[in-house]
């Protein structure tokens, strides 16, 4: 059986807030999966966390969510909406996006999230792109917040041969 190689292609430590952080020129020639992994702080307030792919305005995808705040527990199901991580609160966010097979052009790209907040809630969710063309930039952003200095950013390829 092959074993897995994470293989870091990017990284960011925020020296200062910023509202998004993008990394580009992905190879469209790899193979395999990507792993984004970001832990955030957004200060004060609430924030969505969104996924956009290929600097896309608005990354449409279907997406089934559960998630739990600790009293209850849902789970709904979207389409033509973006991929959105746990929604920030004061406390510091941990959010894992994996990209399935992001250089394929023969189908839709699929992926899933985990992450979650100890004083907010966990999320779970599984999408799908509507677009078939090969990830070659990735941009996490929040809004209205930004993402506070101290903030982590962590792009992985995994490959297995």
């Amino acid at each position: 059986m092959a074993t897995p190689t994470y293989t870091l292609i990017g990284s960011t430590v925020l020296s200062s807030p910023a509202s998004s952080v993008t990394f580009s020129g992905i190879s469209a020639t790899g193979k395999g999966d990507l792993v984004l992994v970001a832990e955030t702080d957004t200060g004060a307030g609430i924030g969505v966390t969104q996924l956009r792919f290929n600097a896309d305005a608005v990354t449409e995808c279907e997406r089934v969510t559960m998630f739990g705040d600790g009293s209850s527990a849902t789970s709904q199901s979207w389409g033509g909406e973006t991929v959105e991580g746990v929604r920030n609160s004061s406390d510091r966010v941990f959010h894992r996006f994996e990209i399935m097979d992001y250089s394929a052009t023969d189908k839709n790209t699929s992926g899933v999230y985990r992450g979650g907040a100890a004083g907010n809630q966990t999320l779970a969710s599984a999408f799908r792109l509507k677009s078939n063309s090969a990830i070659n930039s990735l941009a996490i952003t929040t809004a209205p917040n930004q993402f506070q200095a101290g903030s982590t950013f962590y792009l992985y390829q995994i490959v297995s041969e």
